[in-house]
């Protein structure tokens, strides 16, 4: 899946759920995975350009929640 980059109502919008620096505003995908042992696991996401290079990355573990 694929998306297209944010528009400037991002600028203005209030959104008190939106992480900071995770903005994109040229296209891009997304890969996400889900590894290690059931009560351990993490969750990666990997934002990229159309070119495959990570413009940013977030890991999550089960722990956090």
């Amino acid at each position: 899946m694929t998306s297209g980059s944010a528009s400037s109502q991002y600028d203005t919008e209030k959104n008190a759920h939106r992480v900071e620096g995770t903005v994109v505003r040229e296209k891009n995908f997304a890969y996400i995975s889900v590894e290690g042992p059931r009560k351990e696991r993490v969750l990666s996401m990997n934002i990229c350009n159309t070119q495959g290079d990570i413009l940013w990355s977030r890991t999550i573990k089960a722990s956090d929640f």
